[in-house]
């Protein structure tokens, strides 16, 4: 069968399966393998099965027998074995240097070993020791004779790219933002690159600009990628498509362009539908940044239905699709095993009822919002994902709106660790969550802890974005409160303690003061009025003010005289 002319077979739309077999015949690209037109899907996929098994052996017996055997992660244990392994890899890097890089017995060896331990260290955390391996890897590869030998073992799969893009990816671990830079360059400019593999490497380059905060060369890195799409004539509706379309809306959200950030997110969105059906666990990862999306527009109820949608979703088990099955989706070996899938099932149920509660919480409606968040913080969730960290520091906020200050202040703490552990006490939201968690204890009136932890959160802030930040700055007040606070004893309310939360700093200048109770916001030629006691919140009016008074009394603290 022709690419244009498929039958409805596993999936039920033609446009699908020709979408399929475009992303299959990329990935045989990619692999070396040949794609035959007239094939039908399934046996192109049987045919890079085999392909990706032979190769597997080819290269295991390309090695020489005493690297193999003794060298190989799974043969050596404990840090005498691994210092072993060092040593050895070592010697054979210098033995080949003496031979000017041209050995094919041992180019190959010592790629192989750099590659299989680095991507082992790396795994392990000695992204040190990883990188040492990776680049004696491409010392052995990325010359005439190492090329020449690898084409021998790897066929037409580019195999020294494949280091560079994960030298390149750990470069980015460590902080080395030019390096990364410079490898994730030369993938690109390898004549050989495959499609996948160019795709993958802009990929990674987006993100490195992303967090490097460089727009410009984001704008290049994405104007680059779409050409590539557009002369490899890629259908918009495959899945291959989908990274950039993600990417894009990753870098639209930065910039406040929400509309066309959506855009992309449902692009993104309705190719995934189609290719695996719209009850797929794979559609959760999707669902829960189109919500995210709606929050920062303001527009909860959109982001709420989205998250039911993704809850619905992953409370029931089921066999995976063969869509699903034949997809390089993380998920799927995970939802494969019956035991991981119920954990996996469970952290996926706490990520998006965490979710919901910061919708709710957005909107003020703390009561469901804690009953979502006290149900998401009892399931198994995943204590390596850095946004249940967030959804944590949101759930000690609503617990003070609440009033109920210890319980907060427990949760905060955990949500600050946790933030740390998952992504380093340098990241913008570990700062917040210090700032958050500062704020909370200058409130309580417990000035001491609040000045300790607001000056960690200033020397972070300091380090990793600066002194002309917005949150930098607002950290500099809270210390000032906080030290006028210490020799009086009291707040000090007229020093302009910020008052609008962290979790809100980004709200556009445009957005008007709103109603404490019915959320109704200010209009041209209005003025709300103030709490006469704590000066801190505003009502639309005296039936709102009195409606709210329940609630606000637990925290309405009056100013000192």
């Amino acid at each position: 069968m022709a690419l244009g002319q498929v039958s409805r077979g596993v999936l039920a739309d033609a446009d699908v399966v020709m979408a399929s077999l475009f992303d299959l015949r990329c990935e045989m690209e990619n692999y070396g393998a040949d794609f035959q037109e007239g094939l039908g899907e399934g046996a192109l996929r049987e045919r890079l099965k085999t392909h990706k098994r032979d190769y597997a052996n080819r290269e295991l017996s390309s090695v020489s027998a005493d690297v193999a055997a003794g060298f190989m992660p799974s043969n050596c244990t404990g840090p005498s074995g691994v210092r072993g392994v060092q040593h050895n890899f070592g010697s054979l890097l210098k033995e080949l240097e003496e031979k000017s890089f041209d050995h094919a017995a041992r180019n190959i060896d010592v790629f192989f070993l750099g590659h299989k331990w680095g991507e082992h260290f790396e795994n392990m955390g000695e992204l040190q020791t990883a990188e040492t391996f990776y680049a004696g890897a491409l010392q052995a590869g990325d010359c005439p004779a190492g090329r020449k030998a690898l084409s021998q073992v790897y066929g037409k799969r580019d195999m020294v790219a494949v280091v560079q893009q994960y030298l390149g990816l750990l470069y980015k671990k460590q902080k080395k933002f030019d390096k990364a830079e410079q490898m994730y360059f030369k993938v690109l400019d390898t004549p050989a690159a495959s499609l996948v593999m160019s795709t993958l490497t802009l990929h990674q380059l987006s993100n490195l600009y992303l967090v490097t905060g460089d727009a410009a060369k984001l704008r290049n890195a994405h104007k680059r990628w779409k050409k590539l799409l557009v002369a490899h004539k890629v259908p918009e509706d495959t899945l291959i498509y989908c990274q950039y379309h993600d990417s894009r809306a990753d870098f639209l959200r930065t910039q406040r362009e929400f509309k066309e950030a959506v855009e992309h997110r449902e692009q993104a969105m309705a190719i995934y539908e189609s290719a695996y059906g719209a009850d797929s666990w794979l559609l959760n990862p999707k669902l829960v940044n189109l919500a995210k999306l709606s929050m920062d527009q303001f527009r909860f109820e959109p982001a709420y239905a989205r998250l039911e949608r993704a809850q619905k979703i992953c409370s029931r088990l089921r066999q995976l699709t063969e869509a699903e099955k034949n997809s390089c989706h993380p998920f799927v070996p995970v939802l494969q095993n019956p035991v991981l899938a119920t954990t996996k099932q469970q952290q996926l149920q706490a990520q998006t009822l965490a979710a919901m509660g910061d919708v709710r919480s957005g909107q003020r409606r703390n009561s469901e919002a804690l009953a979502l968040f006290e149900r998401a913080f009892r399931m198994d969730y995943d204590k390596a994902d850095g946004n249940m960290g967030v959804y944590m520091q949101s759930h000690g906020h609503v617990l003070k709106e609440l009033g109920r200050f210890d319980e907060a202040l427990d949760v905060m703490r955990r949500a600050s660790a946790h933030l740390d552990r998952t992504f380093g006490n340098g990241y913008f939201q570990s700062v917040v969550a210090r700032c958050a968690l500062g704020e909370a204890l200058l409130e309580a009136h417990r000035f001491t802890e609040s000045k300790t932890v607001l000056e960690k959160a200033r020397s972070l802030a300091l380090a990793s974005l600066g002194p002309s930040h917005r949150a930098t700055q607002d950290i500099e007040d809270l210390l000032r409160v906080v030290t006028h606070s210490l020799e009086t004893g009291s707040i000090p309310f007229s020093l302009n303690v910020p008052t609008q939360e962290f979790s809100e700093m980004y709200r556009p200048p445009e957005m008007k003061p709103k109603c404490e109770s019915c959320e109704k916001r200010e209009q041209d030629g209005e003025k709300f009025k103030v709490c006469s006691k704590c000066k801190r919140v505003k009502y639309c009016s005296v039936e709102c003010q009195k409606e709210d008074w329940k609630q606000h009394k637990k925290k309405c603290r009056p100013l000192p005289i």
